[in-house]
């Protein structure tokens, strides 16, 4: 088996990569999902290396890095995420994968990326510890119950004392919240339109407050959130005198949700305002549950659990820097970083 890695071609390789990336990575691809992530990011296009059978002269995997400018020590940094590691079933050993995300990482240190990060699957751990970058930190899953009628299943059998108790073990919890959110702080708004030149403001003016973050910029939330290929995420704009203080990103998908984004002022107030507003449309429209992953280390992950949210299992994150950043790696290294489910790209 002779192998081979060369950087991709958008044009020339974009249909043989959608084909493949459908059969092997996601059924979601399709062109729409190929020019969002790979061509429209308004941070630059991303970079994709592809994986090839020398003899068969196919493709046999692909791995890419989309850029992303981030904020380190009060300072905005060009930093990548890697995204879309695929291999062909035939080829789903070490060597093969050693091969194409060695490619990868060397096309991040040749590059003018000064950090980068990735939520490798655990077979992806293996691999990244061959290549020397061992996982340093890892995103943890919160959930939080809006309706127990799941979990009194079996009490909810029971013709009317059932119903009963399960109504009034809902409002119970319903009620809790309510009063956790209840503040003055702020008021409130559905943001349904694009994001304009004050959220770039807002993330200029707080970031330091969350340590080291993606730069939010309008144009970034705007691509990520309001132009998905795919998602329809909601947010919410908390404001004082019509002054934006913050903003959560949610998303619901049947009875399941996931807030994906929550940032603003360092006012508890606020962000509790943020997330029990959310709650209380996931709640009116039958979601059961609503998750919120971030890192575990993060001062955010802690807010949320204050709230009532719960942890479950974790994932590894790798977080690394890059040579070009030698001279700031022990400050990157001490940084407090955020990162929220609404960090990743695929």
């Amino acid at each position: 088996m002779k192998l081979s890695v060369r950087p991709a071609n958008l044009d020339a390789d974009r249909d043989v990569l959608i084909d493949l990336m459908l059969r092997y990575l996601t059924p979601r691809s399709d062109g729409r999902r190929f020019d969002w992530l790979y061509r429209q990011n308004p941070d630059g296009q991303a970079q994709l290396w592809v994986l090839t059978d020398i003899v068969r002269g196919t493709v046999v995997g692909s791995g890419g890095i989309v850029p992303r400018r981030m904020y380190v020590g009060g300072q905005e940094r060009l930093g990548c995420v890697l995204v879309d590691f695929w291999i062909h079933p035939q080829y789903r050993s070490l060597g093969p994968a050693l091969q194409l995300q060695r490619a990868c990482l060397a096309g991040i240190q040749d590059g003018p990326y000064e950090l980068y990060y990735d939520f490798p699957k655990q077979n992806m751990v293996a691999v990244y510890r061959r290549l020397g970058v061992e996982p340093s930190r890892c995103m943890v899953r919160l959930t939080k119950l809006l309706s127990l009628e799941r979990k009194m299943a079996s009490v909810g059998k029971l013709p009317f004392l059932g119903r009963s108790l399960i109504a009034g073990a809902n409002f119970i919890i319903n009620f809790r919240d309510v009063r956790r959110g209840n503040l003055p702080e702020s008021t409130i708004y559905a943001q349904n339109e694009a994001c304009g030149e004050e959220f770039s403001q807002l993330a200029r003016e707080i970031h330091s407050e969350y340590g080291m973050c993606v730069a939010r910029t309008s144009s970034y939330l705007n691509w990520r959130f309001r132009s998905h290929f795919h998602h329809h995420y909601e947010m919410l704009t908390a404001r004082r005198n019509g002054s934006l203080l913050g903003y959560i990103l949610f998303l619901q998908e049947g009875e399941m949700a996931t807030i994906v984004d929550l940032f603003g002022v360092e006012d508890a107030g606020v962000r509790s305002n943020l997330i029990f507003a959310a709650l209380e449309i996931l709640r009116k429209r039958g979601a059961f549950s609503v998750n919120a992953p971030g890192l575990s280390t993060h001062a955010q992950t802690a807010f949320f659990r204050k709230l009532g949210f719960y942890a479950r299992e974790t994932q590894p994150v790798v977080i690394s820097a890059t040579r070009r950043a030698h001279d700031t790696k022990a400050e990157f290294e001490a940084q407090n970083i955020l990162l929220m489910d609404g960090d990743r790209d695929s």
